[in-house]
């Protein structure tokens, strides 16, 4: 698994309390349930919903993409040249 980005929002009172309201209803006997874990979950219930909806734009962008990267240049290509990079002797 990648490693995990912090991400940072500000909600609204209203909102705030529906996500508390979540939290007591995700919450176990053996997990308590975060405002993270919360979040989490409604950031990928509605990403879900989102590339369903979109999934044809989605579709092309990311072949779009693909091709992007396919045909970044190299250093060899006049590219960006990582300047950490060892020189080779000689």
């Amino acid at each position: 698994m990648a490693a995990k980005d912090h991400v940072a929002v500000r909600l609204d009172p209203p909102t705030l309390e529906r996500l508390d309201i979540l939290r007591e209803v995700l919450s176990t006997d053996w997990h308590e349930a975060t405002q993270s874990d919360v979040l989490r979950a409604v950031i990928l219930s509605g990403l879900k919903m989102l590339e369903k909806e979109h999934g044809s734009r989605l579709a092309e962008i990311k072949r779009k993409r693909d091709g992007d990267k396919k045909e970044a240049p190299g250093p060899e290509r006049g590219g960006p040249v990582d300047k950490r990079a060892k020189k080779p002797r000689g």
